[in-house]
């Protein structure tokens, strides 16, 4: 899917990074920006690779991690206008402090160091900004667990989708609290929708 340029465009012109610039400035950010698609399981970016740039996320969203095997920890989630990599604004010999991957289909903006040092010098108030995002995600606290939802849809002639459920239920409960939600157990418009889908 080629990414819609208008739209994130758009987005990226009412991105809070860039609150106050002027149409010059705008015009600089898109000749640097470059839009990059990452389906979802992709890896972006590797903990201890060599800094290049930032990114702003458009759509989608994406997990940071931390360590690896049993010492790997989720640090938390990464959403839309959200920034990745940000600390290589701040520390250009730094190498990436996380892993990233993306968790469904991502949309990011990427900018180079080099990119955003041509920018800082007409907005200097990006240095304080990319500082204070920088600030407050370092004292986010990580979430105890990540939650993860798996969808069952028939594409095909009908089975036995609550049998196929509860056994999957089972088997990944070895690794947390599981929970197996139907039609009858939701509730207003979400329970309709799904009770409509079942019977179409």
């Amino acid at each position: 899917m080629v990414p819609d340029v208008t739209r994130f465009r758009a987005q990226l012109e009412r991105h809070w990074l860039f609150e106050g610039a002027d149409d010059d400035v705008r015009a600089k950010l898109f000749e640097q920006v470059q839009l990059l698609e990452v389906p979802a399981y992709r890896l972006l970016m590797r903990e201890g690779d060599p800094s290049d740039g930032m990114h702003i996320v458009l759509s989608g969203r994406l997990r940071a991690e931390r360590g690896r095997g049993r010492e790997r920890r989720v640090l938390g989630e990464i959403g839309r206008d959200e920034l990745i990599g940000e600390t290589s604004m701040l520390m250009s010999d730094a190498p990436r402090n996380a892993t990233v991957v993306a968790i469904r289909d991502s949309v990011l903006a990427s900018l180079s160091i080099e990119g955003f040092h041509a920018l800082a010098k007409n907005v200097p108030d990006l240095w304080r900004r990319i500082g204070s995002f920088a600030l407050q995600r370092a004292t986010r606290k990580a979430p105890p667990s990540s939650a993860l939802t798996l969808t069952l849809w028939p594409l095909g002639a009908p089975g036995d989708l609550d049998a196929l459920a509860e056994h999957m239920a089972a088997a990944l409960s070895a690794f947390g609290t599981t929970r197996v939600l139907r039609a009858e157990t939701g509730s207003g418009p979400d329970r309709q929708r799904i009770a409509d889908a079942e019977q179409a």
